[in-house]
């Protein structure tokens, strides 16, 4: 296992193609920590391709015409949480994600969330880049 300290990373410094390696290992330990606390993932929205949503700075389809989503540094995570008989519940309400928010936040200055947006967004977690969140 990666023994990574990512407080200590200056995403300032990072090319794009740097910070674009550390986001999966980042959302990685996410997961795992998430899993901790007995909640679940499944794929949402990752990647949002240009012939689909636009190219970066073009307003096409839905999402912030500069979305991290473009820049391949951010996901949007589908959460459940196990109930005592071991169902996965969906959780779409931002307060779910609340905890695991904080913790993405302690993960580093640039690590953003959803759930602090204008239009909260409680499921995406994300790096900044070039001010885009």
């Amino acid at each position: 296992m990666y023994n990574i300290n990512y407080r200590e990373i200056n995403f300032n410094k990072l090319t794009l193609g740097e910070k674009q390696r550390v986001f999966p290992l980042m959302q990685a330990e996410l997961i795992l920590y998430a899993y901790e606390l007995g909640y679940r993932f499944s794929e949402g929205d990752g990647f949002r391709a240009p012939s689909v949503f636009g190219e970066i700075g073009e307003s096409k389809g839905y999402g912030h015409r500069n979305s991290c989503h473009k820049y391949k540094l951010a996901h949007d995570w589908n959460l459940y949480k196990l109930d005592k008989n071991g169902k996965a519940i969906y959780q779409k309400d931002t307060e779910a994600f609340i905890e695991l928010g904080i913790y993405w936040k302690g993960m580093n200055p640039a690590c953003c969330w959803g759930g602090d947006f204008k239009n909260s967004d409680g499921n995406h977690f994300s790096i900044e880049h070039n001010g885009s969140k």
